[in-house]
């Protein structure tokens, strides 16, 4: 819930629409998701969203974020036919 409360804060600093959010959000969802956070700060999709972000003083912010490892491993085993609604 921290990285998604971060990245909400720092869109919501820099002013993003909808649509923007939700561009942001899928784009650099994918690279946390792959370990490879700080690699969403070189996607050409989100060149003007980042310079939007910057323009607001929220880059190192944000890079700071998305260089961090997040635990994306489930925290309850899956046994059997069992799946918890984590998964």
């Amino acid at each position: 819930m921290f990285y998604k409360n971060q990245i909400e804060k720092i869109m919501s600093e820099a002013g993003f629409s909808d649509s923007e959010r939700e561009l942001f959000g899928e784009v650099v969802d994918i690279y946390i998701l792959n370990g490879k956070g700080e690699k969403a700060l070189g996607d050409e999709r989100l060149k003007d969203l980042l310079s939007k972000i910057e323009k607001h003083g929220l880059f190192e912010e944000l890079k700071n974020l998305l260089s961090r490892k997040i635990d994306t491993s489930p925290k309850d085993p899956i046994t059997g036919d069992d799946v918890s609604l984590a998964h």
